[in-house]
């Protein structure tokens, strides 16, 4: 990746209205895609351009809207609303999608590539300019046949989109993305100009006037929906069952069971961007996601972090164990020491732990870990966590940490393979993404997944909810169910559901 400033002059839209959008000169443009042309022709390759410029900071829900009016293609949505940190993007200038169990591979190698082949430019100067990024997630499992629910979603995929909106909490910034072709003529760089500027334009004008204070009346608006467990409550049970005697024999030490209950809207569509209101009002704490595909939208507000890389330094966490949120402060406090520090949860979560530190082992320099774990509150459920921190060794990258930490034993189980082997053949479900990697990485190795929970698979009129739960040889079955029914409340009262 290579970092230029094609002028120091201030750049505008030729306009009479004030513009949310600082865009360039045509000149400041045209030198850019020129640059990354004689490259392209040069190496006789794709050269990918990002033009970054600063913006005015606006709400990264408003972004997304406004996104959809462009109709460029899909979008994406990543949020983490306690610390206004977000990304929002629309359209596709580069895809890399994997489907073999070496998905990891596949892409990190794919975006390796892309890293060589990439120009970014500001056409004024900035407190730091942000590295292209790409969006996407993998599949809980690759090696389980899919269904026609999760079609459009491989076992791998990144995305560079055309338009990116990236806010922190100091600065907020629209990068341009483009892929010059070593056949491209000077003609065909004029006419990318000239849709860039107007593309711009409409963007600033759809901004400053999209109505968004729709989304806050929507959000207080409630219905009952109709509801189908995907499976039978006595059959989950009865897998559970068989898990817990499986696990008393010693065939391994835990699994995680999911299962999936449909909801249907009766007024005939799931709004998304309602549904991420209600998520982000209701859980600040958490990273709050959409990622589009063709007319399927997965949703959710997850607390877990994979893991993130900035400068190096990675962090993880350990979170393992649920209880209930209590109805006075005194039974909240009550349930999260007595549940959460009980044996059976703190076996859960020392499990968690210890396969992090394995994992990472070959990766991290220093690895340190939380001396006592404590308890995360939420909505409507408390869990136990244990930071984890580490410095990348030399040579070795996010999506390493990534493969080598997923699945982890809180959605998967332990020994890893033989849990997994027992998921694929027993739990009658299909993941999808659900409970796999989702996130965001840079061309500087910079990023962060998180663990794709709490979340829902929204399409037209129907939408898909899932939550698992932890089963060790101790567990109760029916116990392990209500637990599950704990979780559904996070995206039922998200999508608008009257309970």
């Amino acid at each position: 990746m290579e970092t230029v400033f094609t002028d120091r002059a201030t750049p505008h839209i030729h306009s009479t209205h004030p513009s949310w959008v600082l865009a360039c000169e045509r000149t400041q443009l045209l030198t850019l895609l020129q640059q990354a042309a004689t490259r392209a022709q040069q190496q006789q390759q794709n050269i990918f351009t990002a033009l970054t410029l600063p913006v005015e900071s606006r709400d990264a829900l408003h972004i997304f809207s406004a996104f959809q009016v462009l109709e460029l293609g899909e979008r994406f949505f990543w949020e983490k609303p306690a610390s206004g940190e977000a990304l929002v993007g629309v359209g596709a200038v580069l895809t890399i999608a994997a489907d073999s169990a070496d998905r990891f591979d596949v892409t990190a190698r794919a975006l390796s590539t892309f890293q060589d082949t990439c120009l970014v430019a500001t056409t004024v100067p900035m407190k730091r300019i942000p590295a292209p990024a790409l969006f996407g997630g993998f599949a809980f499992d690759p090696q389980r046949p899919g269904t026609q629910l999760w079609q459009g979603f491989p076992a791998g995929l990144l995305t560079l989109p055309q338009i990116l909106y990236r806010l922190d909490d100091d600065q907020a910034s629209l990068s341009i993305h483009a892929c010059i072709r070593p056949q491209m003529t000077e003609e065909d760089l004029e006419q990318q100009v000239t849709e860039t500027l107007a593309l711009l334009q409409r963007l600033s004008a759809i901004v400053e006037h999209f109505p968004f204070q729709r989304l806050q009346e929507l959000s207080t608006q409630t219905t009952p929906m109709p509801k189908h467990e995907v499976l039978p409550a006595q059959q989950w049970i009865s897998i559970v069952a068989q898990a817990v005697e499986q696990m008393r024999q010693g065939a391994y030490q835990k699994i995680v069971l999911a299962r999936a209950v449909e909801v249907l809207h009766p007024e005939g569509f799931f709004d998304v961007e309602t549904t991420l209101y209600r998520l982000r009002q209701s859980y600040p704490d958490t990273f709050v996601f959409a990622l589009q595909r063709g007319k399927h939208y997965f949703v959710g507000a997850t607390p877990e972090r994979l893991v993130s890389a900035q400068e190096g330094r990675m962090r993880t966490m350990a979170l393992a164990g649920s209880a209930p949120r209590g109805h006075t402060p005194a039974e909240d406090e009550y349930i999260g020491q007595q549940q959460l520090y009980g044996t059976k949860i703190r076996q859960e979560h020392q499990f968690v732990i210890d396969l992090i530190r394995e994992s990472l082992s070959e990766l991290c320099n220093q690895i340190e870990i939380g001396e006592q774990p404590h308890v995360r509150k939420l909505k409507n459920i408390q869990h136990l966590e244990t930071s984890i921190e580490g410095r990348l060794k030399p040579g070795h990258n996010l999506l390493e940490a990534v493969a080598r930490l997923h699945p982890t034993p809180a959605v998967g189980g332990l020994p890893r393979e033989a849990a997994l082997k027992e998921i694929r053949d027993h739990e009658e479900l299909d993941r999808g993404w659900y409970a796999g990697p989702l996130g965001w990485i840079d061309t500087r190795g910079n990023g962060e997944f998180a663990v794709a929970l709490r979340s829902a698979l929204l399409t037209g009129a129907k939408a898909t909810l899932f939550a698992g739960n932890g089963i060790v040889a101790s567990s109760d079955p029916e116990a392990e169910y209500t637990e599950t029914n704990w979780k559904l409340p996070v995206m039922l009262r998200s999508l608008g559901d009257e309970e």
